[in-house]
């Protein structure tokens, strides 16, 4: 999707997203905020690595920026930025045809040695500019410069491996020396101070489970404490493998954010801690009651509609059906709303696209339009088996029942509802 904004983008489902992401014109030019509904941190991400792994072939060179674009093979545009010793001195807005004699038709040698190291100049030289030919962009990672999944799956798993690779020769650098805990510096970290000990953990602990974190209070080695688990005259019930479980995952989150603050500098507070505690054990089928310190997995979850799921997931629909998902959002202080609906089959393949402009009274008569505007598409294009999804519980409910009363929606209402 990433990829198609890039080359797609004269189409108004990507004049839409850039309306409501980006501030400039140029995606490839601007900071990519990942904040957004699961599609658009899809996206983002996808962005990210595009901006990585793209490079222009240089035509006439009025399109690509020399010191903004990646054209020169083996170079992004950050490393390039590098020979500069600070952000004033590179310019700015120059093209790559500037560096190109328009007489001659090939490279300014003289502005080449002024701002380029002597193995880009040599990079560079191997291009052949042509001013009867417009730039274009290709995908670096293949040689016939056309977008494949699998060549970037590979790219970013290798880029992942190396980084590990960093990181556990870090670790070795480090291991002979006393390394305190990250968090409260305060004691060597070992895994007893840094899953129960720790002033973090202890708050963890006390937040997920109160009963649980006085018990963790008393305890100095966490290996007598499991093992203590089988006594009968514990406190907790450890024979209940949901009290188990429940303590299992805790500690496993502990310990990832621990990695996430060494690697990422990712601090979570505790109660955004327990959130995610409480999110991954509703999204594998997990059902925790805190005040009795269990967990039990909640087999009547399992296989039923999307209602019971993640509400901000998106859900592909039966095999043979069609989804189309809907959006609207208002200008503030204004009556324009933009409408965006998106058809896709159970693969999660976009079949079409739409945006539309209206004038509205409110958000919750725009996403009511919008639900009328999906049904007259799909009548117009002659599609049966097609599943609505929109994020507005009111209107979605209303559908069913005439919940919205106002004299002003009620004849969208009335409409959908003869569709």
């Amino acid at each position: 999707m990433a990829w198609r904004m890039i080359q797609e983008k004269n189409k108004k489902w990507v004049e839409v997203l850039k309306a409501k992401h980006f501030k400039n014109e140029d995606i490839l030019q601007e900071e990519v905020s990942s904040k957004g509904n699961d599609i658009w941190r899809s996206i983002s991400t996808g962005i990210k690595w595009v901006k990585q792994f793209h490079i222009w072939q240089i035509g006439n060179g009025k399109i690509v920026y020399a010191f903004r674009d990646n054209w020169i093979e083996g170079y992004t545009a950050a490393q390039v930025q590098q020979n500069f010793s600070n952000y004033e001195e590179y310019p700015y807005y120059m093209k790559v045809d500037e560096l190109i004699d328009s007489h001659t038709q090939s490279w300014n040698l003289n502005l080449l040695q002024h701002y380029f190291t002597q193995d880009q100049i040599e990079k560079i030289s191997h291009i052949k500019p042509s001013m009867q030919q417009e730039d274009e962009m290709v995908w670096s990672l293949t040689r016939n410069g056309q977008f494949t999944v699998n060549s970037t799956y590979k790219a970013i798993l290798c880029q992942q491996n190396q980084n590990l690779v960093n990181k556990e020769e870090e670790v070795k650098y480090n291991q002979n020396q006393q390394i305190n805990c990250q968090r409260c510096n305060e004691e060597e970290e070992n895994i007893t101070h840094m899953l129960l000990k720790c002033n973090y953990a202890r708050d963890v602990w006390n937040v997920v489970d109160p009963q649980i974190g006085q018990q963790v209070d008393s305890i100095n080695d966490i290996q007598q404490w499991l093992r203590s688990w089988s006594n009968s005259n514990n406190n907790i019930c450890f024979r209940r493998k949901t009290t188990v479980y429940l303590i299992t995952v805790t500690m496993w989150f502990i310990w990832k954010s621990r990695c996430e603050l060494i690697f990422n500098n990712s601090r979570y507070p505790t109660s955004s801690l327990k959130h995610r505690i409480l999110t991954y054990c509703t999204e594998n089928k997990i059902h925790i009651n805190q005040s009795e310190s269990t967990i039990q997995v909640d087999r009547s979850m399992i296989g039923r509609n999307e209602a019971s799921r993640d509400y901000n997931r998106w859900c592909s629909p039966p095999r043979g059906k069609l989804k189309i998902n809907i959006d609207a959002s208002i200008l503030p202080n204004h009556n324009i709303a933009g409408i965006a609906l998106i058809i896709r089959d159970f693969t999660g393949r976009m079949l079409e696209a739409w945006t539309l402009v209206e004038r509205v009274r409110d958000v919750t008569q725009a996403e009511a339009v919008a639900v009328l505007k999906s049904l007259q598409w799909i009548v117009q294009l002659q599609i049966q088996q097609v599943i609505v999804e929109g994020d507005n519980k009111e209107v979605m409910e209303s559908v069913k029942g005439p919940q919205i009363t106002t004299r002003e929606r009620m004849p969208i209402l009335s409409e959908i509802v003869n569709i």
